[in-house]
């Protein structure tokens, strides 16, 4: 609730009928608190909550972004649940559908995304 720039986010990018479609289509998408005060399991481990600067914060939000918590982040996942990449900023919709794509495509697996860029935006 303390983050404004996730809540602008989450209304705005995760909130777009495109980011929406494209992610009912072809991801399995789960919309962390970072705050959550429950513990999570997640691969095995138990993560609780740790105090930061006197703010709560879930440990698995400190795991998932390697300890440089910055919020909002998005965390792309493979089949495997092993992170693929750490988006720390906030993306608008446009860009968040031209990421999901290169990572669903599985085109980060051949070409640097400044090249998949460019032709995604010649497509589109």
């Amino acid at each position: 609730d303390f983050c404004n720039s996730c809540r602008v986010m989450s209304k705005s990018s995760f909130g777009d009928s495109a980011v929406v479609k494209y992610i009912n289509d072809n991801y399995y998408a789960v919309d962390f608190n970072a705050q959550t005060l429950q513990p999570i399991t997640f691969k095995g481990t138990v993560y609780d909550t740790v105090s930061i600067h006197g703010m709560p914060f879930n440990k698995l939000a400190l795991a998932l972004t390697k300890n440089q918590l910055v919020l909002p982040s998005t965390v792309v996942f493979d089949e495997n649940n092993q992170i693929i990449d750490l988006i720390p900023r906030y993306v608008a919709p446009e860009m968040l559908v031209a990421i999901l794509t290169f990572y669903n495509e599985n085109a980060y697996k051949t070409i640097p995304w400044d090249k998949f860029y460019k032709e995604y935006q010649l497509r589109h």
